[in-house]
């Protein structure tokens, strides 16, 4: 990956995880499942956060 998509990463959401989120999912989260369309829930082991990290583009 190149510097430019890791910039861009670092400050874009609408594109994917953020670098902020990756790394926080990295550490702390725990995969509950998956859906039909590809997106991955995520929860932490105190189970006190929930989040999804969706397939492809965001819708906003």
């Amino acid at each position: 990956m190149g510097i430019f998509n890791t910039l861009v990463r670092a400050v874009t959401w609408w594109n994917g995880q953020t670098l902020n989120t990756q790394f926080f999912t990295w550490r702390k989260g725990v995969k509950v499942g998956h859906d039909t369309s590809g997106n991955t829930y995520y929860r932490t082991s105190d189970g006190k956060r929930r989040w999804v990290i969706f397939n492809g583009d965001s819708e906003a």
